[in-house]
């Protein structure tokens, strides 16, 4: 069973530091510190990697997935399950994998520790829970976004003003991007593979 996430911060002045759990208490208060030490020496010893990336605790039951990132301060993502949960966590490893990699790049980014702790947790919650399918109207309403789009990309091609149409053409790209990252997030709470494939087969396009 998949229990909760914690953040943890690496200061070089003080030490390993959990700067946020969801929910509070996964990780029982008299053990807090050392879980975030370990994690700190495990991605330092080169004990965790991207490719290695789980670690049994024993002491109290649970097996963390870990993800790290290092920009400027150093940041662990840890996900933790029950630690006979070896068998959920490989059938949904790369879509766990999706949502812990795009929650590291928000921390690097600045996003609140704890903002980030309950988005992962609520996500991986959708991917544990089993693979649901999105109702047919939604990649439907999706499809006719794209559509739309690239009608307006189409028109934008007959304005002659090279400066008017260069500004056009970036929000009308920022707008793409906004609306694939709604729909990746609701297909990562989902676990609908399906549409995430095909919203990048459609963005990369």
């Amino acid at each position: 069973m998949f229990r909760g996430v914690v953040v943890v911060g690496f200061d070089y002045r003080i030490g390993p530091v959990v700067e946020a759990m969801f929910p509070e208490g996964v990780v029982p208060r008299d053990s807090v510190w050392n879980l975030a030490l370990d994690v700190w020496m495990s991605i330092f010893s080169r004990e965790i990697t991207e490719d290695s990336n789980q670690k049994a605790y024993g002491d109290y039951g649970r097996l963390a997935v870990i993800s790290f990132c290092e920009n400027g301060e150093n940041y662990a993502l840890v996900a933790l399950f029950d630690d006979d949960d070896g068998g959920v966590v490989w059938q949904i490893k790369d879509a766990l994998k999706e949502v812990m990699d795009r929650a590291v790049e928000k921390l690097k980014k600045g996003g609140r520790s704890f903002d980030v702790a309950r988005s992962v947790y609520e996500e991986i919650n959708g991917l544990v829970a089993g693979p649901r399918r999105f109702p047919v109207e939604v990649y439907d309403g999706f499809k006719r976004i794209y559509d739309m789009l690239g009608k307006v990309l189409n028109a934008l091609n007959e304005v002659k003003d090279e400066e008017v149409k260069g500004r056009l053409v970036g929000v009308v790209s920022e707008l793409a991007d906004s609306i694939s990252d709604l729909a990746l997030n609701l297909a990562l709470t989902w676990g609908d593979r399906n549409i995430i494939s095909a919203i990048l087969r459609k963005s990369g396009g």
